[in-house]
């Protein structure tokens, strides 16, 4: 008994001796691989989807859990993963998993065989003007001011900009300046033989228009304004700047002379000086502090060509130069990027991803990670052109908190997955009209458009609404265009 006693201790011991260092290698992700008789680290696969549920095939075995779900054990090398959704396209793609690294594909939306659509207005429009930051759209049925309309998305109305005896209704539009986070814009109109400048504030039936073409001394090249306060504007004209004060009617020309570019912040006022020296100031032009570029963006060709240059600070020391020639430029300390064609920019706070789009392909700049120590080098910015594909793009948003993009391209709009290495899946969704813009609101999930043919205002859900409390967070994007229309 007792010999039997020592023969199973010592199995038991050998068992455990044996065993154990494996389980604990395999909890900090180390396996055995048979095949090179070697010990190797794994890695992970996180998946999660829009709508949740879905059946996960990993070649052509079937997983065990549905999404969300994260694989572990995952030998490094490359995986056919294929997502099964009923009324759902299958989701599928080839992934490189490496070592000791979790591969996300948070919140991946399964395309539905027919999207949901719903019509807005049976009106013929021409033109959709989003106002960035606001839930308000314009949309004209030609360019007389009297045929503009409001269309508030979170109260799901529609009425005409003006009323139909409005002495300024006959106006024909020349050019719209929108103003980031301000519930109207600024018009400059041609009336009665004269040009003339409307402020108008977009309030149902009871539209706000005030004329501020006396504080117009010369035709502006661009406007701006603090966002969310419209007292005070900003106008740039032959190398200076004009400061205007809607309530007192007061304007005071050459506010600030030798520049030729400017930007607005929710704080702060950034010049850019003709010998290239960038400051932020208070808007009255107090507490001043140059902001060190560095000199390879100052001697770059393209930087010297002296067109004006609109400047948007996004966070701290990331810096966007754009001409309205497409002239583009990325400051970031050390780090310069210069490129030109460049349509518009949009920045994600949330994954701290900037996206830039030229006529035929989109490009992003991550700077997440950014000033971290890899080494001995500090960490760069990590740019890739993610979509190289195109003829004609007119629009860009990012969705889903910087996973997703959607963009026209000519008539046909289109859903990107910006997420994950390798191949990227691109997905037409609708047609639009060509050339008169489409709108993604974020915090609703919805795509506004106009039908190609007869201009009707359409919505489209992309992100269901069961799902959106649980997905977005407060708006956290960005986006800069041409405001000058």
């Amino acid at each position: 008994m007792q010999i039997l006693r020592k023969v199973f201790f010592y199995c038991f011991l050998i068992i455990y001796l044996t065993v154990c260092p494996f389980l604990v290698l395999y909890a900090f992700g180390y396996i055995f691989n048979p095949k090179n008789l070697k010990i190797i680290q794994t890695g992970l696969l996180s998946l999660a989807t829009i709508p949740p549920h879905a059946t996960i095939y990993i070649g052509k075995s079937r997983y065990k859990d549905k999404t969300p779900a994260v694989i572990s054990g995952l030998i490094p090398g490359k995986y056919s993963i294929k997502l099964l959704h009923k009324e759902y396209q299958p989701w599928s793609k080839e992934v490189s998993i490496a070592a000791g690294k979790t591969l996300l594909f948070e919140n991946s939306i399964l395309i539905p065989w027919h999207w949901k659509t719903r019509e807005i207005s049976a009106r013929s429009f021409k033109e959709m003007i989003p106002l960035p930051e606001t839930s308000y759209v314009l949309l004209a049925m030609s360019h007389k001011l009297k045929d503009y309309y409001v269309y508030d998305r979170k109260e799901e109305r529609l009425w005409p900009l003006m009323a139909e005896d409005g002495s300024w209704g006959n106006a024909k539009v020349l050019e719209r300046f929108t103003i980031r986070g301000a519930p109207g814009l600024l018009f400059c109109l041609e009336g009665e033989g004269k040009k003339r400048y409307a402020w108008i504030e977009l309030k149902e039936r009871m539209p706000k228009l005030k004329d501020m073409s006396s504080l117009f001394l010369e035709e502006p090249l661009y406007v701006d304004a603090p966002p969310n306060d419209m007292r005070f504007l900003f106008s740039f004209e032959k190398g200076y700047l004009t400061r205007m004060d809607a309530i007192a009617e007061a304007v005071f020309p050459k506010y600030l002379e030798g520049l030729r570019g400017f930007g607005i912040s929710s704080k702060h006022l950034y010049i850019l000086t003709n010998d290239n020296t960038l400051q932020r100031l208070n808007y009255d032009k107090t507490n001043g502090e140059e902001i060190a570029i560095d000199e390879a963006l100052s001697k770059n060709p393209l930087f010297a060509t002296r067109n004006f240059l609109k400047i948007k600070a996004f966070e701290k020391n990331i810096f966007v130069f754009r001409s309205q020639r497409g002239e583009f430029f990325i400051s970031y300390l050390s780090y310069v990027f210069a490129d030109k064609g460049i349509l518009g920019v949009e920045f994600d706070k949330g994954s701290k991803k900037l996206l830039f789009w030229k006529k035929d392909k989109i490009g992003v700049l991550d700077f997440s990670g950014v000033g971290q120590e890899s080494g001995l080098l500090e960490k760069k910015p990590q740019m890739r052109w993610i979509y190289a594909n195109a003829e004609d793009i007119s629009a860009c948003f990012w969705a889903l908190r910087g996973s997703y993009l959607i963009f026209q391209d000519k008539a046909g709009v289109y859903l990107l997955e910006a997420q994950g290495d390798g191949e990227v899946l691109c997905t037409l969704i609708t047609q639009a009209k060509k050339d008169a813009s489409i709108w993604y609101a974020e915090d609703a999930g919805m795509l506004y458009y106009l039908e190609p043919r007869a201009g009707r205002l359409m919505s489209l859900e992309i992100i269901p609404k069961s799902h959106l409390s649980l997905l977005l967070l407060p708006q956290r994007v960005t986006q800069d265009t041409e405001s000058k229309e």
